[in-house]
């Protein structure tokens, strides 16, 4: 919107329609323009002379004006009433007092003209006493109506009523929107005698200072109310700034990171830290109970989170809040749960005694998969709208996240189940590795848990035992089958087959840490094994695990090379090799776990 007129038109417009019609100001405001319509208060705005507007916003104001009023003349009024009932801006009225007359006034009309209107050239074309003529030349682009004409006729008959003397007579001879290059009045009044005229300055001069001081005194108090109105856009701008900065992290998490836990933790830790969220839970809708269940939580008191782990809605239970927003995707925000009809025997309010909480769906292909609950304790929820939306469009944010890891989670899934297909199916093939990689995966399992590694990593422990000979299938089957020891050649294609497991399992984008079990279970402690020589611990712990179930398996299976050794003689030749092929306290620990598990 291009700032031409000041606010003191819209202003003169909304009070001289607010004292005749009061019913219709808000037909003066309404869908104005794109940028009022999205102000709290468009009418506040309007009425502040300190605001700019631009000519089709005042021009539609006058029309407005005129359709509610029924009068032509309507624009013409209102510029003649906003100078008889001293609606003018206080700045003006200054440079009006200071002038003294209606003479000095025309010949400083351009001067006033300039502080608040951008869109016309005051030309004093003739003056004297008791007479004078202006032209007004209107700028070309600010597109003018004929409105603002008969508003500043108004003004320039009324300005002789500032001194206490009759109105002006005023005639316009050339009219601009009639074809001519301007508008032209001719204007005369009637002065007062010379001693008035001398006793009203000398009243003036000192009434002039009077209205000087209290003008400083009302900027001041102008320049603190508009500082304050800056700092709190400024809070408002900081807000919104933290909005869209979480906006963006979880943005980046989502692209980043497949992991639904991960997902979950930071999507969370997010939402409370800008909201100032105490606890926050996210459920999911389990379809074949047709429940809600406790997906993730998160809150300071630990304990409160285990005792609802358990905790499920059905989603046919319409009278609990979470299931009824569930089932209607609408958003719920108790601002004070004392005062709301909440069942207050409900095991999460009565564990978790709430003060406030907020209820969003988890929306994701126009699906609700779940529901998002947050709460505050020791405060009301004061949630605006913006906070509303931004709330719920994060939450979405966090449904399709929710489904792309779980999407991602079940090719993944697949994939490795066709992988293992793949392992069985070649183990299959010789009767003397059959079964070979489930039971180097129960032995790896066992000495993982004497090492006391999380649960997570004997999971992947145990999947990659799996699959640690995958890549043989990568191998000649002559070579696979041929009874005897291998040749020079053969060896070397057999030394290949963890680079071709590892370049399988590559699709499965697993950690490095996890795709090295795979990798590197040949590598020796000694530094010579294969493929990277690696040494000592510098083979990942889970590899170097792997290594000795592997090798045990090997020793007490009968291979066409070889026969079988007992479990004794194999943990024999294990501890001969330790520190030079295995990991000394690997070895150890297998030898306890074939000890306590009796293995045989």
């Amino acid at each position: 919107m291009e700032k031409i007129h000041s606010c003191l038109i819209t202003r003169a417009i909304l009070d001289y329609v607010g004292f005749r019609c009061p019913g219709s100001v808000d037909e003066l405001v309404e869908k104005l323009h794109p940028e009022l319509d999205v102000l709290p208060d468009p009418r506040a705005y309007l009425m502040d002379s300190n605001n700019w507007v631009s000519s089709q916003v005042c021009a539609e104001m006058f029309q407005r004006a005129q359709n509610i009023l029924g009068d032509p003349y309507t624009a013409f009024h209102i510029g003649h009433d906003s100078v008889v009932k001293m609606r003018m801006s206080d700045i003006q009225w200054v440079l009006i007092r200071f002038f003294g007359s209606p003479k000095t006034i025309l010949t400083r009309l351009q001067k006033i003209n300039d502080k608040f209107n951008r869109n016309k050239r005051v030309e004093l074309v003739e003056r004297g006493r008791s007479h004078a003529t202006i032209r007004l030349h209107w700028f070309e682009g600010t597109k003018p109506v004929k409105n603002f004409c008969d508003y500043m006729q108004g003004i320039i008959q009324a300005i002789p009523i500032i001194w206490k003397m009759d109105p002006a007579e005023l005639a316009e001879v050339a009219c601009f929107f009639e074809g001519a290059d301007y508008c032209e009045y001719r204007i005369r009044w009637r002065n007062r005698p010379y001693f008035f005229q001398f006793a009203s300055g000398l009243v003036s001069r000192r009434k002039l200072l009077e209205d000087s001081i209290d003008e400083l005194e009302r900027d001041k108090q102008l320049l603190q109310s508009k500082y304050d109105e800056i700092h709190e856009l400024n809070l408002k701008l900081q807000k919104k700034v933290r909005q869209l900065s979480s906006i963006q992290e979880a943005s980046q998490a989502v692209v980043s990171v497949l992991d639904l836990k991960n997902i979950l933790e930071v999507a969370s830790n997010l939402l409370a830290s800008l909201f100032g969220f105490d606890r926050l839970v996210i459920f999911d809708i389990h379809e074949e109970e047709r429940a809600l269940k406790i997906l993730h939580a998160i809150a300071p008191e630990k304990e409160l989170i285990e005792k609802i782990e358990n905790y499920q809605v059905p989603l046919t239970r319409l009278s609990n809040i979470l299931a009824r927003v569930a089932s209607t995707g609408v958003p719920a925000i108790i601002e004070d749960v004392r005062k709301s009809s909440l069942n207050v025997r409900n095991p999460i309010i009565k564990l978790f005694q709430p003060k406030a909480f907020v209820v969003v769906p988890l929306i994701a292909k126009n699906k609700i998969i779940g529901v998002l609950a947050a709460d505050k304790k020791a405060e009301k929820m004061a949630f605006s709208q913006e906070d509303r939306d931004y709330l719920v469009s994060f939450a979405n944010n966090i449904a399709i996240a929710i489904e792309n890891s779980r999407l991602y989670q079940d090719l993944r899934k697949n994939f490795f189940n066709s992988i293992q297909a793949l392992a069985y199916a070649l183990e299959a093939k010789d009767p003397y590795t059959r079964g070979h990689s489930e039971v180097v995966a129960q032995y790896s399992v066992k000495i993982a848990r004497e090492f006391g590694l999380s649960k997570e990593r004997i999971e992947h422990l145990r999947q990659m035992c799996l699959l640690h000979d995958i890549g043989k299938i990568g191998v000649i089957p002559d070579v696979l089958e041929k009874e005897g020891m291998p040749n020079k050649d053969e060896w070397q294609m057999m030394r290949k087959h963890p680079l071709i497991g590892d370049n399988i399992v590559r699709p499965l984008n697993l950690p490095l840490e996890i795709r090295s079990i795979i990798r590197n279970h040949h590598e020796r402690f000694d530094g010579r094994g294969y493929p990277d020589g690696l040494t000592g611990g510098q083979i990942p712990l889970e590899a170097r695990i792997i290594a000795v179930a592997d090798a045990y398996d090997a020793m007490v299976s009968t291979r066409p090379y070889r026969k079988s050794l007992s479990s004794k003689r194999a943990l024999t030749e294990l501890e001969e090799n330790a520190g030079s092929q295995f990991d000394p306290e690997v070895v150890r620990v297998f030898k306890t776990v074939v000890h306590k598990e009796s293995i045989h």
